[in-house]
């Protein structure tokens, strides 16, 4: 880690030995760790950006540079998903599909973003359900202790299922 964070200094490329300036070794293998690191960012990010890490002087460097291209991006995506999600509505779809769109959308904005917890997750799902869900809406808000999705998605599937028969 300290190559990214830049606190892994680089050492003198040359050292000098019985009044000879030769290699340092130690530069040498600093060198090789930080050309492995800029290796694999350029592997797995877009190749129009691959040769600005390419050219960055160090591991640190590039890391700074390909925060710079992508945390706008990220910051952008995460508003994207909670609009997503704001307004994701059950209209005709069965309660098991509208509850796997909503985790899905959660999920994404837990891998890119802030933690979404259960309990807005809970909230938002019981605000767009319709007056058929109102009984059930009501006793899972005015439970004592918070439920999980996995817990409201069988709560709301076995009422649906109730709804049916």
């Amino acid at each position: 880690m300290g190559h990214l964070e830049g606190t892994t200094i680089a050492p003198s490329p040359t050292i000098t030995q019985n009044g000879l300036t030769v290699p340092n070794p130690s530069y040498q293998i600093w060198f090789s760790q930080v050309q492995l690191i800029q290796q694999a960012m350029m592997a797995s990010v877009d190749p129009t950006i691959a040769p600005t890490i390419a050219a960055a002087p160090s591991a640190n460097k590039a890391w700074e540079l390909l925060h710079t291209a992508y945390a706008n991006k990220i910051h952008i995506r995460i508003f994207s998903l909670r609009d997503q999600l704001q307004n994701t509505k059950k209209t005709s779809k069965t309660i098991a599909e509208y509850l796997q769109e909503v985790r899905s959308f959660s999920d994404a904005l837990k891998v890119v973003g802030p933690l979404v917890n259960d309990d807005e997750i809970i909230v938002k799902i019981l605000s767009v359900l319709g007056p058929e869900y109102r009984e059930i809406s009501t006793a899972i808000r005015a439970q004592d202790s918070p439920l999980s999705f996995e817990e409201l998605f069988h709560k709301l599937t076995d009422h649906d299922l109730f709804l049916k028969h």
